[in-house]
């Protein structure tokens, strides 16, 4: 089953409350609205969530581990993480939905420990936390 930390993770995005770095700035918790990991793109939810090259890393090395044979692509997470739909192809949409929550949490403990105290985004690291 999927952790409470990782549904109440999965929550904050449903109902659009994701502290992304725009909002940050706004409030004096941030100096720019630029992804904190690769600081070249404007940091909204989908950049936040699976956009960033970073993330994007963990994502797929995660997602492959567990259906390699199903290829997820940005939107498509974007999608299912946004408005809980998947795609046809998955037959056991408990199963996916596990391991998208559980990446989820080691994502964003990863990037909130880089965030706020400087401890590198270790992206190896968060997949072998996620597998």
């Amino acid at each position: 089953p999927m952790t409470p930390e990782a549904r109440t993770i999965w929550y904050k995005i449903l109902v659009g409350k994701v502290p992304l770095r725009h909002f940050l700035r706004q409030i004096g918790r941030s100096t720019s609205s630029l992804c904190h990991l690769c600081t070249t793109s404007f940091e909204d939810t989908l950049h936040f969530l699976v956009g960033c090259p970073t993330k994007n890393d963990v994502w797929t090395s995660v997602l492959g581990y567990f259906f390699p044979h199903l290829h997820f692509s940005i939107d498509c997470l974007y999608t299912i993480m946004t408005t809980l739909t998947w795609p046809s192809t998955i037959w056991n949409p408990s199963h996916l939905l596990v391991v998208i929550g559980t990446t989820l949490r080691c994502i964003w403990i990863g990037h909130w420990q880089s965030s706020i105290h400087d401890i590198p985004f270790q992206r190896q690291h968060l997949v072998k936390r996620a597998i």
